[in-house]
């Protein structure tokens, strides 16, 4: 630690500059004597012969200069240029010197010398100490003394310049410095001076650091500033040197207000007895800091367990035992034990607690734990007030910059045990699982748990790689879901199966068929049903199984309109890369509820490879047909894509409306849908002949057209096995297609007023009222009588019309009638009927004979 008799350049550049700036440059210098000595510093400490010389010149040159001022900066330059070898130049100027400046006899001296040197060559005084000769100087040594003078009452907050410029001198300043401290009474300044001393050689001085008299000022900034020098130097002292250092220390009497400092110089001298002790001394210093990094950079014995233990200590202040932690963290992860990671955690609900605003150190020790692959620790410290700074560096790290595929597998398990901070943490577990099979069984699991671990869980929205499928892996953990009563879980599963590529998608369809027929949610059979029809696309052999499928659940439900307004998936627009929006009319303009019951399917149109619905085109076409199930086959068939194959291949609708074991309202949908084709595939005798009920469920205008052709003869056996067949419908159409030129028509239509079914009655009735020569009061009454008759239509309408009288007797009657309609009826007819004879004065006299009617009944 003592100083060369040529200081280190560092310092002299440091003097200079607090000095004042030199040379030409500096026109704004205290006096020439400073810059004369400035620039001595530069030639004899650091060796800047240019610089130097370049203020002996301006200086020389300078009238105002005192002239004993420039006499010795003409010497000073001679010096110079002899040490550079211009001898020729140095020759020349000191005998410039010796005739300018003849009064200046010291100096004229050294001039002399110098130059019999030069010219004999040889030098007259080869062992002169040019240092010695400065520190003789008497500006110098008043400037020192001017500058340690300086440094009395100086604000505790301050470091002037004085100090680095007595500290630049080095043991130039030392005869002076020790004279003014050993002289000042002044604590602080004594203990500043003593920091310089040290820090220039003089060890001996450590004593007055703790020595107890001079005690409580080392808060002041240049105090310190000193102490941390001398703690960075002490441990690069030789041996002998160090032993010097501790035994200064040693020569004053221990106090508890130098301990700190007194064991932190000790450390620093590489003596670590008591190493505990001291440690828990320093704690409460600012020097703690200064004295626990350089011990564990050279790892001193014994001084990381120490730390770990300290650390370990409840009682150690937090911010200690945080610098113990980055301490073995970088140097000894192996070293901590489990319960040191806490610690974090303390400095996490710390920041909560006081609301602060601290956004870097506990996301510090998540990178530095992740480093270590210390995944345990982050998993315990996830559940607690550090897990948000845990999941933020996730996102950070992984999710923003889009490189999940390298994140480790164990974050799964640390992201799903941050579930005080769900929001954040579950999306980001889902996202990695989709990318890291380890990390998808955590999610699995969490999906399982779901309930109780967070349950307002919702799918993290669009997903940004609209390529990802599953892994054989997510999509098995998936499936095994499918079990869930839960329809957030149910349909993060569908979609990701929905998605799995061939070979990759486990054996789902028990779970999708439970799912579709009977689902915890009306929504999740919305994306079972897409899961279904997109697995088509990847596996053809299953288009019977989805037909079957979706053909039962469509006779479930068929005409229903259900709503679930408490589903968890309710608005619900983006979940993976599927929409999905609950629409109830879909983009191809059909109304999906009229058409599948409560499906909203037009959602899922765009999303579903095309080739799933031919193939579900083609089974639904084969399936086990009853009636009603052709409005299942039009939707089937409306979904397929415009153009297809399929709407051009006309056979399978041939087949299926030639099939007499389908049921005929199915065969009459198939022989509509192939238009006018379908038309030729049916003989029509034959249908008649076998009593084939496909007959009454063909189009009307088909069935007459046909009818038409045939001559009466032919036309008999046709309504004779009409009249006879079980089906109201096949009796109705009868009516529909009787000639109406045969005289036997009227007796057709009043004999069907007998068939059992009320809507052949009702179609008599009209047919009735329609034959031009039978409307009267007879068929009036008849019909008025007949309990489904009496409401047709026109009945009313053309009795009120005919305003006869005799029909007054048979409408007064109806008055009493359940049917609020035929009451109402007769009672405007009979108004009606009033309005009429009133205008012929034919009321009164039929109201007269009404009453004597009455009387007479009543005797």
């Amino acid at each position: 630690m003592r100083a060369s008799p040529t200081a280190p350049a560092h310092r002299l550049a440091i003097l200079l500059a607090l000095l004042a700036p030199l040379g030409p440059l500096a026109l704004r210098a205290e006096d020439a004597e400073d810059r004369l000595v400035a620039a001595e510093l530069l030639e004899v400490s650091s060796g800047d012969l240019e610089r130097a010389m370049a203020v002996y010149k301006a200086l020389a040159a300078e009238e105002a200069v005192p002239e004993v001022t420039r006499a010795r900066a003409l010497l000073a330059l001679g010096r110079c240029q002899r040490k550079l070898g211009q001898l020729e130049a140095a020759k020349k100027t000191l005998e410039d010197l010796v005739k300018t400046h003849a009064k200046e006899g010291d100096v004229l001296r050294q001039a002399q010398s110098f130059l019999r040197e030069i010219t004999s060559g040889r030098a007259e005084s080869p062992d002169f100490d040019w240092i010695r000769e400065i520190e003789k100087s008497p500006e110098i040594q008043a400037r020192v003394f001017d500058w340690a003078m300086e440094l009395v009452s100086v604000p505790s907050n301050e470091d002037p310049p004085a100090g680095r410029r007595l500290l630049a001198l080095g043991t130039i300043a030392l005869p002076v410095l020790e004279r003014v401290l050993d002289a000042s009474r002044d604590p602080a300044h004594r203990l500043h001076l003593a920091t310089i001393a040290v820090r220039v050689g003089k060890l001996e001085r450590l004593a007055m650091l703790v020595d107890p008299a001079d005690a409580g000022n080392t808060y002041h900034l240049r105090i310190r500033r000193g102490i941390e020098e001398i703690l960075e130097r002490l441990p690069a002292l030789a041996l002998e040197e160090r032993k010097k250092a501790l035994e200064a220390i040693a020569s004053v009497p221990r106090s508890p207000a130098t301990d700190p400092l007194r064991f932190a110089l000790e450390l620093a001298a590489r003596d670590t007895r008591d190493l505990a002790r001291k440690l828990e001394s320093l704690e409460k210093s600012w020097l703690h800091q200064q004295v626990i990094y350089p011990l564990a950079e050279r790892e001193a014995p014994g001084a990381l367990e120490a730390m770990a233990a300290r650390a370990a200590e409840k009682g150690c202040p937090l911010d200690v035992r945080l610098r113990y932690l980055d301490i073995l963290l970088e140097k000894a992860p192996e070293k901590l034990p489990e319960g040191h990671w806490r610690i974090v955690e303390e400095r996490a609900a710390e920041i909560v607690e006081r609301n602060e605003a601290d956004r870097h150190t506990v996301p510090r020790y998540v990178e530095k734990l992740e480093a270590l692959g210390r995944f345990d620790a982050l998993r315990d410290l996830a559940g607690g007030n550090a897990g948000l700074a845990i999941v933020e560096v996730f996102e950070t790290r992984y999710v923003k910059p889009k490189k999940l595929a390298q994140a480790p597998g164990a974050w799964g398990a640390v992201l799903r045990a941050a579930r005080l901070w769900g929001d954040e943490s579950f999306p980001a577990l889902h996202l990695l699982a989709e990318r890291n099979d380890e990390a998808a069984a955590e999610f699995a699991g969490f999906l399982r748990a779901k309930e109780a671990e967070w349950p307002t869980y919702r799918p993290y929205g669009e997903r940004p790689d609209k390529a990802w499928t599953p892994s054989p892996r997510y999509a098995e953990l998936m499936a095994g879901l499918l079990d869930s009563q839960d329809p957030v879980v149910l349909a993060i599963a569908l979609e990701a199966l929905a998605i799995a590529p061939k070979g990759a998608d486990p054996e789902a369809l028990p779970a999708l068929e439970r799912l579709v027929l009977a689902p915890p949610d009306l929504h999740v059979r919305e994306y079972a049903v897409y899961c279904l029809l997109q697995r088509l696309a990847a596996r053809p052999e299953a288009a019977g199984d989805a037909s079957r499928i979706l053909l039962e659940d469509w006779r479930r439900r068929r005409g229903q309109m259900e709503q679930n307004e408490e589903s968890p998936l309710q608005g619900v627009q983006k979940q993976g890369r599927i929409g999905h929006q609950h629409v109830q009319r879909s983009r191809r303009g059909h109304e999906d509820h009229s058409m599948f019951g409560p499906y909203a399917i037009g959602w899922a149109l765009d999303a579903v490879d095309k080739r799933a619905y031919q193939r579900l085109h083609g089974a639904a076409l084969a399936a086990e047909l009853k009636e009603g199930d052709q409005d299942f086959l039009d939707w089937v068939r409306r979904l397929l894509p415009k153009g297809s194959a399929e709407l051009q291949d006309l056979e399978p609708l041939r087949g299926l409306a030639l099939n007499a074991k389908v049921h005929a309202s199915v065969r009459a949908w198939a022989v509509r849908t192939a238009g006018d084709a379908g038309k030729g595939w049916l003989d029509w005798r034959k249908l008649i002949e076998a009593g084939d009920m496909l007959l009454i469920y063909v189009h009307v205008d088909d069935f007459a057209e046909w009818f038409a052709a045939l001559d009466s003869k032919e036309q008999d056996p046709v309504l004779e096995a009409l009249a006879k067949s079980p089906e109201a419908h096949a009796r109705h159409r009868r009516l529909e297609l009787y000639p109406r030129t045969r005289p036997e028509y009227p007796e057709v239509l009043l004999k069907a007023l007998e068939d059992p079914d009320e809507g052949v009655q009702s179609r008599a009735a009209r047919a009735l009222l329609e034959v031009d020569k039978l409307p009267g009061p007879e068929l009036y009454a008849r019909l008025l009588e007949h309990p489904v008759a009496r409401r047709a239509d026109m009945l009313f309408p053309q009795i009120a019309s005919s305003a006869d009288p005799r029909m007054i007797e048979p409408l007064v009657k109806l008055l009493d009638d359940r049917d609020e309609s035929v009451r109402k009826g007769a009672i405007e007819t009979l108004k009606a009927i009033k309005a009429v004879l009133a205008e012929r004065d034919e009321w009164r006299a039929i109201l007269q004979a009404a009453k004597e009617q009455r009387a007479v009944k009543k005797d």
